[in-house]
Formats: C-alpha cells, sequence, structure tokens
C-alpha cells in the first residue's frame, strides 16, 4: 500500500505526480499609452491534482471499481481529509474531480486516474 489516504482511502500506490496551484485574483484598469493598472484583490481556492494507477497486483478490474472506483466516485463534491508522505499536503480539501481511464499496467487490470482537491480559507458542503 501507499502512503496516501483520500477520505480514509488508503491508495494502492503513490501518485505518479503531484501538482499543487496557488492563483491570484486580479483586476486591471486600462492606463492611456502603458500597461494596465493591475490590482491583486486575494487569492483563488489553492488546488491539488493528483494522478496514477490504481492495481492491486493479481487483482481484476471489478475488484478495483468495488474497492477504489466506486468509492472515490462517491467522494466527488464532499470534504476528504488527506494524508500524505511528507505532510505538504495533508488537511481537509474538497474532492473536486476524478478522471480515469481503463487500462493495463505491469500485467495488471488497471486504471489511470487525475484527482483535483480544492481548499479554501472556508470550506461547506450543502
Amino acid at each position: 500500500m501507499s502512503d496516501w489516504t483520500i477520505g480514509g482511502i488508503n491508495l494502492p500506490h503513490n501518485p505518479a505526480r503531484a501538482r499543487m496551484s496557488h492563483t491570484a485574483v486580479e483586476e486591471e484598469s486600462p492606463l492611456p499609452g502603458a500597461l494596465p493598472l493591475l490590482i491583486s484583490v486575494g487569492r483563488k481556492s489553492d488546488k491539488l491534482s493528483i494522478e496514477g494507477w490504481l492495481f492491486v497486483e493479481g487483482q481484476d478490474k471489478a475488484y478495483l471499481e468495488t474497492n477504489f472506483i466506486d468509492t472515490l466516485e462517491a467522494k466527488v463534491k464532499d470534504k476528504v481529509t488527506i494524508a500524505a508522505p511528507n505532510n505538504r499536503y495533508d488537511g481537509d480539501w474538497i474532492f473536486d474531480k476524478f478522471d480515469y481511464e481503463e487500462g493495463i499496467h505491469r500485467g495488471n487490470a488497471a486504471f489511470y486516474y487525475e484527482m483535483v482537491f480544492k481548499k479554501g480559507s472556508i470550506q461547506m458542503v450543502l
């Protein structure tokens, strides 16, 4: 098993890639003959994207669907707790997006996934 846990689900392997994004919110006002006046008014939500392979040696697609795919799909839009090996991404996040495609990895049934999580100052789920 990996060192990554998403909403209580321990991923079978660490993600191949983790990408963090921090983006500013800005307003622009044009100035004649010059670059615009740029006003930074805050930040957008932080965004964490992880991607990799979901597979378990010797297990079939049905096992992966039952134990990972269906369970993760059900958590999209919910607040989930992430625990990662270096604590950098630990905490509560809103599970924003879950994309996957079926495939074969190292001779095993597998799903290649991308998961996107967002974090704000306050997170609410309605």
